[in-house]
């Protein structure tokens, strides 16, 4: 079985705000009262694969 760690609502308010940020559609959540998150709709990426490249290099100190 799967290891599952609740979150708090603060922690995925922040990831999805830093998904958003980076060109990315979180899709449809849905958060439990254990704080268990439930994906009921995958998310897209609203930035082109070469946008990503130029970010993933970025990050590594190459762009």
């Amino acid at each position: 079985m799967p290891r599952v760690t609740p979150f708090r609502q603060a922690d995925v308010t922040r990831a999805i705000k830093g998904a958003q940020a980076a060109g990315f559609e979180p899709g449809e959540l849905r958060i439990s009262q254990d704080g268990t998150i439930h994906v009921l709709r995958a998310g897209a990426v609203s930035i082109g694969a070469n946008r990503i490249d130029q970010l993933i290099e970025a990050r590594r100190g190459k762009a």
